[in-house]
């Protein structure tokens, strides 16, 4: 696994001279999946998350989320799961409101040749059934007894 940290303090002055700051990651070749973190200090700071592949626009959550995973088969909500073409990516932060003394802020990126190896690590309710708790994961779909069809499908994918 490759990990990629990012780690500094946004002012206002960085606010001024733009909204949106891009913070490169390397995708090497045979890559599988990403997943890209974002924490700052919430005392009056918000700041959104997104991410540019090599070729272009793959995700935004803007400030609802803290974190994604890409990979061929799955994405968190508002990414596009698919091939991670190698190369460089961009994790975008858009400054939405940043407090007279900055906001210090850490993304940590992990990128993996393993399948299953990178989840989400907070648990979503599958909307489509009722069976409980699932996250998103970068793996096949299960095709182990008593999971219903409906599970098997993104980004409702049972993990381990």
């Amino acid at each position: 696994m490759v990990v990629t940290r990012h780690s500094g303090r946004w002012t206002l002055e960085d606010r001024f001279v733009s909204a949106w700051q891009y913070l490169p990651v390397e995708v090497p070749p045979g890559a599988y999946a990403l997943r890209a973190e974002l924490e700052y200090e919430r005392s009056g700071a918000v700041m959104d998350l997104g991410c540019m592949d090599a070729g272009g626009f793959r995700g935004w959550s803007g400030g609802a989320r803290r974190s994604f995973v890409i990979c061929p088969d799955a994405a968190t909500p508002g990414y596009l799961p698919g091939e991670l073409e190698p190369g460089t990516w961009q994790v975008m932060i858009g400054l939405h409101r940043v407090p007279p003394g900055g906001a210090e802020y850490r993304v940590t990126v992990e990128v993996s040749s393993t399948p299953g190896e990178l989840t989400t690590r907070s648990p979503r309710t599958c909307p489509r059934c009722s069976t409980g708790r699932r996250t998103v994961s970068c793996r096949p779909p299960p095709a182990a007894a008593g999971w219903p069809a409906t599970c098997t499908r993104t980004p409702c994918i049972r993990t381990a």
